[in-house]
């Protein structure tokens, strides 16, 4: 159920906490960021969530650590209408499309006294599977390339990986 009317989201959010929150955003790049010490007594803590309707999103080497959601509470006290917290580090809605998370890291300090959902990545964005990947890897390659000599040999040697990648993920 939803907390009001013309509310979006289900439950209450009130008590969500968010490093870096990017909601009906388009053409959006994030890059060398440091996200760190997100907390959220009472509800759930993000350090990059892309929401709603955003789309063609890059967040790009950055790094997010040290998340605690529900930090005061345990999992029997959110009843009702109140969603389980969630302590996620990347996370991409439902509603996003073309999110990509390329070179991002966390040293997977991420806590959740409600026993919800505790993970690093959480990317529930459309067309977020194997395509996704094998775009962030040709992405990857191509800044690769460019950032390299442009020598014949090198660039030769290059495509050679980049095909083989592409094998490897499409077994």
């Amino acid at each position: 159920s939803i907390s009001h009317p013309a509310s979006t989201l289900p439950g209450y959010q009130g008590a969500n906490t968010r490093g870096i929150s990017l909601s009906g955003s388009v053409k959006v790049r994030i890059e060398d960021t440091h996200v760190e010490k997100i907390i959220s007594h009472g509800g759930s803590a993000y350090g990059v969530d892309v929401l709603l309707d955003s789309h063609n999103i890059a967040i790009v080497d950055t790094f997010t650590d040290k998340i605690h959601a529900g930090k005061s509470y345990t999992r029997e006290d959110f009843t009702g209408p109140n969603a389980i917290p969630e302590a996620v580090a990347y996370r991409a809605s439902e509603l996003s499309s073309n999110v990509r998370f390329i070179g991002c890291d966390s040293k997977n300090n991420i806590f959740n006294n409600a026993d919800g959902l505790t993970e690093v990545f959480h990317d529930l964005s459309i067309g977020a599977s194997e395509m996704s990947e094998l775009l962030s890897s040709e992405s990857t390659f191509e800044h690769f390339a460019s950032s390299t000599k442009n020598s014949a040999t090198g660039l030769y040697t290059n495509s050679a990986l980049f095909v083989l990648s592409l094998l490897v993920l499409l077994m």
